[in-house]
Parts: C-alpha cells; structure tokens; sequence
C-alpha cells in the first residue's frame, strides 16, 4: 500500500510539471497560453485576442509608387502577410509587430492592382485591394515668344527644341497639357520659379521672361503625387548690341585754323534701331584747362543705319592758338536699356604762336625760293 501511493504521488507530480512547462510553452508563443486554455473555444474561432485590423492602406496609388500599409495587432508578436499584384506570383513575408501593437509593411514600388491579406496564424484581415492608376503628366508643350516692342516684331510661336533662343527682353509664354487636375504646376529656372495655371481644356499656362540664359525645370503633383513632367526648357538669351559708331570725315586728326567751319561725317547703325545720334565738343585749352562738354544733336529715331554730316564752326568755341577741340559721336539704341556706343575722338587742334611764326617763316622762304628760282630763269 505505501508503495502504490508513492507511485500515485509521483504521476500526480510529473503530471503538473508537464502541465506547467505547456503553459509556459504557450505563454512564450504569443503572450496568451492562458487565456487559450481558459477560453479553448474563442481560440479556436480566433476571437480571443482583439480583432486584427488595416489601419492605413491607400485604395488608389499612381503607378509606380511605393505603398505602405499599417495594421493594428494588439496582443501580437508576429504576423505573416501574403499579397499579389495583378498578373504577378503571391509573395510572403513575416513581420514584427511593436509593443504599441503596431506593424508596418513596406510593399515597395507597386505597378498594377494589388490583393493583401495578413494573418497571425488565427485570424486574418479582410483582402485589401489597392488600385493603381497611371501617374498624371504633363506633355505637348508650346512656347510662344512676345517680344519687347522696340524689336517691332509680332508674337510668334517657337520651337521648344534643344536650345530656345530669343532677344533680351522677350516673354515666353509656355503652355502644356496636363492629363487630369494638378494641385500644383511650375517652372523653375535662374532667378526663381513661375507658377503655371489652369487655362482651359485641359492645360496649364504661364509666362516667363528670362533676364539670363539657363535651364528651366518642370515641376508638377496632383492629388496622388508626382506627375511626369517634359524634359527641361533649356534658354539663351541674346543680348542686344549696342549701336557701332564711326566718324567716316576727317579720317584723322586735323589742324584748323579756328575760324572757318569744318564738316564732320558720322557713320551709325545698331541691330534694331537707332533712338538718337549725337555729338559731344569738348574744348581743351593751351593753359591746360578743359571745359564741360555741349552736345549736338544729329538725328532721332533713325531705323536701323544713318548717315549724315555736321557742320562744327570753330569761332562758337572762341578757339585760341594751341586749343584743342575734342570731337567724338555717340549713338543710342531704342532699347529699353537706351545702349550707347560711341565712335573714337578725333581732336582739330589750332597751332600755337611758336607754330604760326614757323609756318610763316616757312612759307616766307618757300615764297623766297620761288622769286629767286623765277629771277634765275629770267
């Protein structure tokens, strides 16, 4: 008898460690060994632990982006998710789930419709389903060129080729059609940022006017994100030149005697047009001193070329021996800018008293000569 109780003791005892050591074979799988052996029923149906959710998970992606999607698995270590996109095999992964019972799952770039179902070996998520929709784009853009109006030229349409060339000063006006309703639209370039905006049948709009040459960069996003945009617009501007000037008579610098006139030809032309040509008249005297400069006009708006000549009388300056009369034309361009260019400074200088009394020796001996030659002949 003592015996037989022993061994009864024995199994009760090897009975209740095997019991223990399940129940903590279950409480280390998932946290609720206990509550499964308290309520075998519920987990069965997978009801014992609060409900498996999809906290976030977009219905409707732009092909290509990436996707995440986030679930609520309170009372979880572990899920296992499986999903597939359209025409594509299914894939697997296991995830961790965080002490705030959140996990997040990464799916990657997604490129057609996708089915999503996570499980935590008990119970499992409804099929999410994400949609995917071709990326919004912006495509057939046209340029057309409103130029500054001293060019006198009509807008016309230009090329948006490699390189887009046009005048300083001139408007680009760019238009493009959008594939749907953009929440934003611009063009980025040197200097900063133009906004493009609706304008009707489907297009955005805007206009720009480059002060440099550089590139300019298209931006646009609708509601799901990014869009596709063109490729860059990729501007030189032309600088306009400033007019070439020249004083074609006297070709050099010249003596005068200070009182009769001296006629003075100038020479102007620009690339697009001439707003005025004139003449600047500094005196400079013996002494040294040099008075403020008086100007000429010689001609207004004169299209592209002039020619013309000045007549410069010498007394109005009250030219004294070894004075000098510093002579140069300046043209302006009809620019808004008003470039300037002028031609070289041509100097008539009257002789000073040592000169005078040379040339009157000169020309007394040279007189001499010519008398004693024609006596010699006689």
């Amino acid at each position: 008898w003592l015996a037989r109780a022993r061994r009864d003791a024995a199994r009760a005892g090897a009975g209740c460690a095997v019991g223990a050591l399940a129940l903590g074979a279950v409480g280390a799988w998932d946290g609720g060994g206990l509550r499964a052996l308290a309520h075998p029923i519920d987990a069965a149906r997978g009801t014992l632990l609060p409900a498996l959710r999809v906290l976030e998970a977009p219905p409707r992606v732009a092909r290509g982006r990436p996707v995440t999607v986030t679930l609520d698995a309170p009372g979880r270590r572990r899920l296992s998710a499986r999903w597939r996109q359209a025409g594509g095999a299914w894939q697997e992964r296991g995830l961790g789930v965080g002490p705030d019972g959140r996990a997040a799952l990464a799916l990657g770039a997604v490129d057609a419709d996708l089915a999503l179902i996570v499980t935590d070996g008990r119970a499992r998520t409804d099929t999410v389903r994400i949609r995917v929709a071709d990326r919004a784009y912006l495509g057939d853009v046209t340029l057309r060129a409103e130029f500054p109006a001293y060019l006198g030229r009509p807008p016309e349409p230009v090329p948006a080729g490699d390189v887009v060339r046009v005048p300083r000063g001139t408007a680009l006006v760019v238009e493009a059609r959008a594939s749907g309703p953009l929440a934003a639209a611009a063009l980025k370039g040197p200097g900063g940022a133009v906004g493009l905006a609706a304008a009707g049948a489907g297009r955005v709009a805007g206009r720009l006017v480059p002060a440099t040459g550089g590139r300019w960069t298209w931006s646009a996003a609708d509601a799901r994100g990014p869009a596709d945009v063109p490729p860059p617009l990729n501007v030189a501007v032309l600088p306009d030149s400033a007019p070439v000037v020249t004083i074609a008579t006297p070709s050099a610098d010249s003596t005068i005697d200070g009182l009769a006139s001296v006629s003075v030809r100038v020479r102007a032309a620009d690339d697009h047009g001439l707003a005025r040509v004139s003449l600047r008249l500094t005196v400079e005297r013996a002494s040294g001193g040099r008075e403020p400069s008086r100007w000429t006009a010689l001609a207004g708006a004169a299209g592209a070329d002039w020619e013309g000549a000045a007549s410069l009388q010498p007394q109005a300056f009250a030219l004294a021996p070894g004075d000098r009369l510093r002579v140069q034309a300046v043209a302006a361009d009809a620019s808004p800018w008003a470039q300037a260019g002028a031609s070289r400074e041509l100097v008539l200088r009257v002789p000073g008293a040592v000169e005078l009394r040379a040339a009157a020796r000169r020309a007394a001996d040279s007189a001499a000569a010519g008398a004693a030659g024609a006596a010699a002949q006689a």
